[in-house]
């Protein structure tokens, strides 16, 4: 008969392989690995609980559908692709860390999210702005550096474990909102039009990293 779980790991990778079909499969107990291979669209179809990872990095995305995916307990990671555009969909939470980098995405959309383990890493793509929606708090490191980012909402963030990372964007004034810590540093640089940056009520464990004009 048609196959719905399976318990372990579902793994294909360093192949040909350009579709996938997971059909009837609803559930996946360890990771869904599909690395390094050719695949342009991706889509999670009525999987709705993967265990740990999704790791999809190393393909030819232009497409990711999570379907009705609703929770992931490793990390979901699809650097190095071709994406412009990603929607979480109905995943609300994220045992790992969200990776995206070096993609070409212009829209991200967090979604339903509300929590994340590890970090949202979307460094290296085209994002002219960023909403963290509903997530209220990310267990590592924050890392939008070298995009476009001319505006950035924290949304109902209170908490990042690590770093907070905004260098080489564009952005003018940056607005915290609820955070109310950050673990690690926050890095500024190069944003030439940022000329002050207010931190008040915010615990800062490490520092906070501008350029030498930054108030």
């Amino acid at each position: 008969g048609p196959i719905t779980t399976i318990l372990g790991t579902l793994s294909i990778t360093d192949c040909a392989l350009s579709t996938i079909d997971f059909g009837p499969l609803a559930r996946v107990g360890g990771s869904v690995a599909l690395y390094d291979n050719d695949l342009e669209a991706l889509s999670f179809g009525n999987l709705t609980h993967v265990g740990a990872a999704v790791n999809a990095h190393s393909n030819n995305l232009v497409s990711v559908s999570f379907g009705q995916l609703t929770r992931v307990g490793g990390s979901i990671d699809l650097r190095y692709n071709s994406l412009s555009a990603l929607s979480l969909g109905s995943i609300l939470s994220v045992g790992g860390t969200i990776n995206l980098q070096s993609n070409v995405l212009v829209s991200l959309d967090l979604a339903g999210v509300t929590r994340v383990d590890g970090g949202i890493l979307a460094g290296s793509n085209k994002l002219p702005s960023v909403s963290f929606n509903r997530i209220t708090r990310v267990g590592a490191s924050i890392d939008v550096r070298s995009n476009d980012l001319s505006s950035i909402n924290f949304g109902q963030l209170q908490v990042v474990g690590d770093h907070v990372l905004l260098a080489s964007n564009h952005l003018d004034s940056i607005d915290f909102g609820d955070l109310t810590s950050i673990g690690g540093n926050i890095h500024l640089q190069n944003n030439p039009a940022l000329v002050s940056v207010d931190c008040t009520g915010i615990y800062v464990g490490g520092c906070i990293c501008a350029d030498d004009d930054v108030a």
